[in-house]
């Protein structure tokens, strides 16, 4: 019986090892019916009604909620592949393509050559390297009963440099959240600070069934990974660990085989994160440890690092748009010779965490620098990515471990807290807020991004609901006893200062009337604090805002962008953008310029000024509109700043 094992067993990884040899096959359509979409529900989809109420925040009008991208994959192709002899592994709508194996690689090329098929490319495959365990450092830091809710034991100071207790303290537990996490496997079940998890579904992409943690054919650590992660961004067992979203509901996929191949496969993670954007994930985290790209014919290189080229990033891509905050690691490259953040970290708006060590100014060394290829600021957010304490999944017990890969569920706990404290949120004020939280936003660099994330930060970052009746503006007070809370609007004709309301602890809210659309507002907030001094915040400058968007923005960060090494004299900020972006510029003396904005053709969609500007600091907000008042579509477009004597450009991207 030994021996029939051992055979099974060989047979079994044989065979894993050549299912694994896989095929992307993308169409050209999704078949002949051009109305299709007006025959479907998302319901009959699959979409949740979660998924609805989400997109519906980002989404123009309900007409926008469905697109073709949400229709299946055509099943007339999919039968046509199979009498080929073809496999069929996943069908992932979004990218309009299934992965197959199939046994006569000579049949690709008459396939390819079929009028419905767009192109044939391999899966690529991306390595994992296992975290760093350190079991013996303990750098835990008592604090008394009385100054929090919970008794964090040895994972206090991961999450207090990161200002989450006090959150905790108001009750910001991630309550009424969905969080998706994509890991290597998940043995939540079994351990203490997991199995009470409120757990909604999950499932395996390697083997296409529902357990995600260890089977029949996986390493022995395979679930370590994810467990791990899980634990730090949900965990909860007082004495040990106490994740910031430990109230939050979880959807969870294992998208990788640690085998005798220890890889990730692109098909697996872009049809998890399509899967969970269905369920209604408001957050997605993936801390799978993208650290080195599989050798082989058509590997990726930094090139691709451009926001756009690989499958993992276009499907995070695809779930930004949708309304998902998205977050991943940003990579442990950073004395490699690689050196870079890698896939997915490069998407357009994803949140890639770097780490550090003990304080915002120790970084951690390992962690993969920016700028992406296209020259965007990377990582975005930090958070502790050293002796991070964590669940083990082989003993039920805990140990210490090391990577970005334990950074990025600290932030992505903290988005959910966000998400949780303010459901009127949609991703774009949510990333927004967490970058404005981080201890650099005033001057991201290609180290730290935006600086150490902190949930006190994020959580009083003022913003905006646009309600049926009007503009709402909110502001809390977390962590802090305050009265008579003000705010103060400057507008060109005036200023003015009215007193806020109460809407729960610590939370205020005014209702903002009387302004045009696209007036820029200056506003600071005044209060009296526990000691009857009156503050005001900010201390110095003020909080921006273009009256009817959804963003407020305080000092206009500086951008790392392609003219800064020629010239630095034309930002835009943010970049890429939805409600509007900022074009910011000096000049050396008073001279005429003109401002336009050109797509990717070489077409003039809008004239945003032609007159004398003075010397120094300039500053213009394009909203996406053209010369006829009507709001271009999504692309890159192209801004031109000509003076008298120099012409400068810089890439933009407007994302709906």
């Amino acid at each position: 019986m030994r021996w029939i094992r051992i055979i099974f067993l060989i047979l079994f990884f044989l065979e894993l090892s050549y299912t694994q040899e896989k095929y992307f096959v993308y169409f050209v359509d999704k078949g002949p019916s051009e109305n299709q979409l007006l025959k479907t529900t998302p319901e009959s989809l699959g979409i949740s009604h979660e998924a609805v109420l989400r997109r519906q925040k980002v989404l123009s009008s309900d007409n926008d909620i469905l697109t073709q991208a949400d229709l299946p994959v055509f099943a007339d192709y999919i039968l046509t592949l199979e009498n080929f002899g073809f496999k069929i592994i996943h069908k992932i709508k979004w990218m309009n393509a299934v992965s197959v194996t199939v046994k006569d690689i000579s049949i690709l090329k008459t396939v390819e050559n079929l009028p419905f098929v767009e192109m044939i490319e391999p899966v690529r495959k991306i390595r994992f390297k296992s975290i760093d365990d350190k079991k013996s450092v303990n750098n835990f830091l008592s604090i008394s009963s009385d100054e929090t809710t919970y008794n964090y034991g040895p994972s206090f100071f991961q999450y207090q440099l990161s200002d989450i207790p006090p959150l905790h303290n108001e009750g910001i537990t991630g309550e009424g959240v969905r969080v998706g996490l994509l890991d290597s496997g998940f043995n939540w079940k079994d351990h203490p600070s997991l199995r009470l998890r409120n757990v909604i579904d999950e499932y395996d992409f390697v083997f296409n069934d529902t357990i995600t943690r260890n089977q029949i054919g996986d390493l022995t650590n395979q679930d370590y990974h994810g467990t791990s992660v899980f634990s730090i961004i949900g965990g909860f067992d007082e004495g040990n660990i106490v994740g910031p979203a430990f109230n939050a509901s979880y959807i969870l996929a294992k998208t990788e085989f640690l085998g005798t191949e220890t890889h990730i496969e692109e098909d697996n993670f872009a049809r998890a994160v399509e899967w969970m954007e269905n369920l209604g994930v408001d957050v997605i985290s993936s801390s799978i440890g993208y650290n080195e790209f599989d050798s082989g014919e058509g590997d990726y290189t930094y090139e691709d690092m451009d926001g756009n080229s690989t499958i993992v990033t276009k499907a995070y891509n695809f779930a930004f748009d949708r309304g998902i905050v998205t977050i991943t690691s940003a990579g442990n490259e950073g004395l490699m010779p690689w050196r870079y953040i890698i896939a997915p970290a490069d998407a357009f708006n994803v949140i890639a965490a770097g780490g550090v060590d003990t304080s915002s100014s120790s970084r951690y060394r390992s962690g993969s620098y920016g700028p992406t290829y296209d020259g965007r600021i990377k990582p975005d957010l930090t958070a502790k990515a050293t002796s991070v304490y964590n669940a083990r999944s082989f003993d039920r017990g805990y140990g210490y471990g090391s990577g970005t890969s334990f950074a990025a569920p600290i932030i992505a706990g903290i988005a959910a807290q966000v998400v949780s404290y303010y459901p009127h949120l949609d991703n774009v004020q949510v990333r927004r807020i967490l970058l404005e939280s981080g201890d650099r936003a005033s001057d991201p660099d290609n180290s730290f991004g935006y600086g150490l994330i902190s949930a006190i930060g994020a959580i009083n970052f003022p913003n905006i609901e646009l309600t049926e009746n009007g503009i709402k503006l909110y502001k809390s007070f977390v962590g802090n006893s305050v009265s008579n809370v003000k705010i103060h609007v400057q507008h060109s004709n005036g200023s003015t200062e009215y007193l806020m309301n109460m809407v729960g602890d610590n939370k205020y809210a005014f209702d903002l009337s009387g302004y045009n659309h696209g007036d820029t507002l200056d506003i600071k907030f005044s209060f009296i604090d526990s000691s009857n001094i009156m503050q005001l915040l900010p201390e110095s400058d003020t909080y921006k805002y273009i009256y009817g968007t959804k963003n407020l923005f305080y000092k206009v960060a500086h951008v790392i962008n392609e003219d800064d090494s020629m010239t630095g004299i034309l930002t835009t900020y943010p970049n890429p953008f939805k409600d509007f972006t900022r074009i910011e510029f000096n000049l050396g003396k008073t001279e005429s310029a003109r401002i336009e904005i050109f797509d990717v053709l070489g077409r003039k969609v809008k004239s945003l000024f032609n007159s004398e500007l003075s010397a120094g600091k300039n500053a213009f907000i394009w909203n996406g509109e053209n010369d006829f008042g009507s709001m271009v579509s999504s692309g890159v477009y192209i801004i031109v700043l000509t003076t008298t004597s120099e012409i400068y450009s810089k890439k933009t991207i407007l994302v709906k």
